[in-house]
């Protein structure tokens, strides 16, 4: 849990520095994605990072944060080198990592594939 909270942290830090832009905040959940959507992706998100051991680095919540957290940093424009290496930092190996970022955004924000998979 406490590496979670790092790396959801330090994503949220990524990409933050003194360019003169003002941070947006992200977008509210709009009415056209009802609840029985986000709660299906999150069953899938779970049974993926459950399948692959991924909750030894926190409950599947905490993943679930972590990877809502990933596609956050992709709309903020942060680059993948830099969303990889939050994810390093708080335990996850650089395996482990990719496919956190990937089944992240295969997930939450599939608009952002291309990004993540560094196309």
């Amino acid at each position: 849990m406490r590496r979670v909270l790092a790396c959801l942290t330090a994503l949220a830090l990524a990409g933050c520095g003194d360019a003169g832009t003002t941070a947006t905040p992200p977008p509210a959940a709009s009415a056209s994605t009802p609840a029985s959507d986000r709660e299906a992706a999150d069953a899938v998100f779970t049974d993926f990072v459950t399948a692959q051991g991924l909750t030894s680095h926190g409950s599947p919540e905490d993943l679930i944060a972590l990877a809502l957290a990933v596609c956050d940093a992709y709309d903020r424009g942060v680059p993948l080198a830099d969303v990889v290496a939050s994810l390093e930092a708080s335990g996850f190996d650089a395996y482990e990592a990719g496919q956190v970022n990937g089944a992240a955004t295969a997930t939450y924000c599939p608009e952002h594939e291309g990004a993540a998979s560094g196309t």
